[in-house]
């Protein structure tokens, strides 16, 4: 689902609300946009429902697993292991184990040791609920979406101000060059960024 930032955009753009004939080009910008935010990320934005196999955390006791994302929130729906060469799949019990957020990283803490050379799967949503998104991302998500409308065929010939300045939330405006809002866009993203190592 595309982030809810049609009326914010349109705002941006000084779009007046009653007019819906720009609605759908600009929804599609905002899904683009949203998917071009999620790869910088290296995680969903929005909330998704995964399955994400886990991995042995590194640091400290067998008794911990670390999921691989970063500032982002996880709800734990369910964890479950398999035996190599064995049938089945093992649901963990909620009593067995905490969630910890450990400095922006994801960790699940258990009480009793890890079953040796299972493989472990998480199903939870990862993400922010829709009304749970920051504001920075959202403010990101409408500067990147009214540049792409002003710089597309469709939005200029709609428009027909190709060479005007619109003022950004933050004081930028879509007249500066890509290079410099990209690099802002960035920094700000930065706080959301997972390292893929």
């Amino acid at each position: 689902m595309a982030l809810d930032i049609l009326d914010e955009v349109k705002d941006y753009l000084a779009i007046s609300s009653t007019d819906t004939s720009k609605d759908d080009f600009i929804t599609q910008l905002i899904s683009n946009v949203q998917a071009e935010m999620e790869d910088y990320c290296n995680q969903p934005i929005e909330q998704v429902g995964v399955n994400v196999p886990i991995r042995q955390f590194i640091v400290g006791a067998s008794k911990d697993l670390q999921l691989d994302y970063f500032n982002i929130p996880i709800t734990i729906l369910e964890i479950t292991y398999t035996i190599p060469f064995e049938s089945g799949t093992t649901t963990v019990s909620s009593d067995d184990y905490e969630y910890l957020d450990w400095y922006g990283i994801p960790v699940i803490k258990f009480k009793n040791s890890l079953v040796s050379g299972a493989a472990y799967t998480i199903s939870a949503g990862v993400g922010f609920p829709a009304a749970s998104i920051p504001a920075i991302i959202l403010s990101v998500a409408t500067e990147m979406t009214a540049w792409k409308y002003q710089e597309s065929v469709v939005g200029k010939a709609l428009l027909g101000k190709a060479g005007d300045s619109y003022g950004g939330p933050d004081g930028g405006s879509i007249s500066e060059s890509f290079k410099d809002l990209t690099a802002r866009w960035q920094k700000y993203l930065n706080n959301y960024k997972r390292n893929i190592f």
